[in-house]
């Protein structure tokens, strides 16, 4: 299934919800079974060559007439010429950047790996990728699960400028699936209960996470707690529980409390 990820720019339609672009490079031989959310397949050598040829081709077809044109205009041979190439050199290059800008959101990424389940993924399983924004030395990764709204976005941002590199997605049963694929890639989780369909199912799968990933912090963010609870008493299902909707600033404590009680 193709996939586009950016950076604060979301797939349905190509609507933006902010600026910028991101995307990691990877082989592009590499099989899409292969890749995780974030990995970009690289433009085929190909399409790259195409659009070259293109502009070649637009450009001759303008130069050559011009330069015709001068000559039975009674200008000489050599500003003629001089003319013509730059006009050909121009649309070349404006073609070239053209269809390159044009091919660049033709980015495809896969569906993240689940070594338990080989169905095919459900065409709303759409993942958002934020690059880190802070250097802390090592590479973090995140995974939210929260459905696609401004609140969850900015969570998003924020988690990124805490250091991580943040993986959203709005359907928690593919987050979790991509967990059990690589427990041991994650370090972080922000799971939104609001985008579960059934609150119990999604309870009995973060006390599995707890045990397949011992080394994730986990954040929960629930509509229905009063506040935000910081005691460690839902050690089974998260390390933080934040009251929705989250206020400025608290993800930092959240994710410093759990960095401190682990």
């Amino acid at each position: 299934m193709k996939q586009r990820t950016f950076d604060f720019q979301r797939e349905r339609s190509g609507e933006p919800f902010g600026t910028g672009r991101f995307a990691m490079e990877i082989d592009s031989t590499m099989p899409a079974s292969a890749r995780a959310p974030g990995l970009r397949q690289s433009p085929s050598p190909l399409a790259e060559t195409n659009i070259a040829l293109g502009g070649l081709v637009s450009s001759v077809a303008v130069a050559f007439p011009l330069f015709i044109g001068l000559l039975i205009l009674g200008v000489g041979a050599g500003p003629s010429l001089l003319m013509a190439s730059g006009v050909q050199i121009v649309i070349f290059c404006s073609v070239l950047a053209m269809g390159l800008m044009s091919d660049s959101p033709e980015v495809e990424y896969s569906q993240p790996v689940s070594a338990t389940d080989d169905r095919e993924p459900e065409a709303g399983d759409i993942w958002w990728m934020y690059p880190s924004r802070r250097d802390t030395g090592q590479q973090l990764r995140a995974a939210m699960a929260a459905p696609d709204s401004l609140h969850s976005r900015r969570l998003a941002a924020d988690t990124a400028a805490l250091g991580y590199e943040v993986h959203h997605c709005g359907n928690p049963e593919a987050v979790i699936a991509s967990m059990r694929a690589r427990p041991c890639k994650w370090d972080l989780l922000v799971f939104d209960l609001a985008c579960a369909a059934d609150v119990e199912s999604a309870v009995d799968h973060l006390v599995e996470l707890r045990t397949l990933c011992p080394g994730t912090r986990v954040v929960l963010i629930s509509g229905s707690a009063g506040q935000d609870e910081f005691n460690g008493e839902r050690r089974a299902i998260c390390d933080v529980t934040l009251a929705k909707p989250v206020r400025q600033g608290r993800l930092l404590d959240a994710v410093a409390f759990c960095t401190t009680a682990a």
